[in-house]
């Protein structure tokens, strides 16, 4: 299985990019207590963070919200991140609504103490980010979002490499649905990608939204992620840590 490249990021501010056409932009951000703005949310972003019952549930929304409101800001030169209006797709995936509609494409993923915003300019795009950690009843998990060349691949593998693979293929199938705009409202096996290598293409079957992405697989520390859109070229690909900017005047 080949490895996953271990990726690192820079120090960066949104408002003093530029998204150029091609390129792709993934944002990390910490989530820990002191991280989360919860004013930049808007009055239905803050009900529904009330409804978490999860203090660290709560913590992972409210501050994935405010960072995706204040990168997204930068890019667009909007002084007032709270501003930005957002509309959802069919499946409840998240766009910009007027005036900024179709300036921007982006996906959002948060685990536990971080979270990534995947930015490009246009097309589709996703991105799922993982922790990796034992887990209970793994193969019964494989089994259920594999297909049956998935799930032999997965079982040929040393028994030391499996739990790696298992977040590596969740994460593309994840990231997969993500980029189609319907989440796991699709079975994860209508996602079927290269198998053993971290950059390739992967197919959308069995669905109206069927077609052929590409998919990239990165890491920092044992927190595996996979970006998927139309089109990645790794000369474009910019990996930036979040640095809140000076207040506009």
């Amino acid at each position: 299985m080949q490895s996953m490249e271990q990726v690192h990021f820079i120090l960066a501010q949104a408002d003093t990019l530029a998204l150029t056409p091609g390129a792709i932009h993934v944002w990390r951000f910490l989530i820990h207590a002191g991280s989360h703005e919860p004013w930049l949310l808007s009055r239905r972003e803050a009900d529904y963070a009330a409804g978490f019952k999860s203090t660290a549930a709560r913590l992972q929304y409210v501050t994935a919200q405010t960072r995706m409101r204040q990168i997204l800001a930068g890019y667009l030169g909007v002084d007032d991140p709270l501003a930005l209006p957002f509309t959802r797709g069919a499946y409840g995936k998240p766009a910009l609504g007027l005036p900024y509609q179709g300036e921007l494409e982006f996906n959002l993923t948060h685990t536990d103490g971080y979270g990534l915003l995947a930015v490009i300019q246009a097309g589709r795009v996703g991105i799922d980010i993982e922790h990796v950690k034992p887990r209970a009843g793994i193969t019964r998990v494989i089994r259920r979002i594999t297909v049956e060349e998935e799930l032999n691949w997965w079982q040929s593998l040393p028994a030391e490499e499996q739990t790696w693979a298992f977040y590596r293929l969740w994460t593309i199938k994840e990231a997969g649905l993500k980029a189609i705009g319907t989440g796991m409202a699709l079975s994860p096996k209508c996602v079927q990608p290269e198998l053993g290598v971290s950059r390739g293409e992967v197919r959308v079957k069995d669905t109206d939204l069927a077609g052929v992405l590409e998919f990239s697989q990165h890491r920092f520390g044992d927190h595996p992620f996979t970006l998927v859109a139309d089109s990645i070229h790794p000369d474009r690909l910019q990996f930036l840590d979040f640095q809140a900017g000076a207040p506009r005047n």
